[in-house]
């Protein structure tokens, strides 16, 4: 009867302890998809496009590049673009370039017209203060970086929004270079290293998560 008895109350609590452990387990499984669910609901992307400019869309591969920023703006909450004016005099001492002042040449591509929602005018290689304080004060989580030239603005913007603590992605199939392919892809290699080559995607990788709120 006694040996009974202690098997009795070694089975019940043996099912009180299966029985918390599965409801420990469970409730760990909610909160988990409760944070993932948090996490992606919290991301707000955009598109960076930099310096798609006429004077700046030059090659094939660089006019290549305005059709997919276009085809792929709904991907994001936002498409962003930078203009460049040649206003650093280092650009005529050091490197005898004279061009992009003003005019034709400086504007954007027309066709972008429909979807950059914001622009932002810089003088040199780097975005403006003003892009990285928009992007901080309209609680933008993500950035996905694309344009011209891979190896020049595309990089310093992608290392300005990097350095300002901002998740950055690099979309390799949406830059080009107008010095070529050669830098390009010396440029994509540098990137990878620079900020991780999982951040180096194409268009058709980059995580549906960056739509968040695209029609608020």
């Amino acid at each position: 009867m006694l040996k009974n008895r202690i098997n009795r109350r070694a089975i019940l609590h043996g099912a009180i302890t299966l029985t918390g452990t599965l409801t420990a387990v469970q409730l760990g499984s909610v909160k988990k998809t409760q944070a993932n669910h948090t996490s992606s609901s919290q991301r707000k992307g955009i598109l960076l496009a930099v310096d798609l400019q006429n004077g700046f869309l030059t090659s094939p591969e660089c006019k290549a590049v305005v059709p997919k920023v276009v085809a792929n703006a709904n991907q994001f909450y936002q498409v962003w673009a930078t203009r460049f004016f040649n206003r650093n005099p280092n650009f005529s001492r050091q490197v005898n370039w004279n061009e992009m002042v003003s005019g034709q040449e400086t504007e954007l591509d027309t066709t972008l017209t429909p979807v950059v929602s914001k622009t932002f005018e810089k003088p040199s290689y780097s975005p403006p203060s003003e892009l990285i304080q928009a992007l901080q004060s309209d609680t933008i989580t993500t950035v996905a970086v694309c344009g011209i030239d891979t190896d020049a603005c595309v990089m310093a913007a992608v290392l300005e929004v990097f350095d300002a603590g901002i998740e950055t992605f690099v979309v390799s199939d949406g830059c080009a270079s107008s010095g070529g392919q050669e830098y390009h892809e010396s440029a994509i290699k540098l990137l990878k290293r620079n900020i991780g080559a999982q951040y180096v995607v194409s268009f058709s990788e980059l995580p549906a998560m960056l739509a968040y709120n695209h029609d608020s």
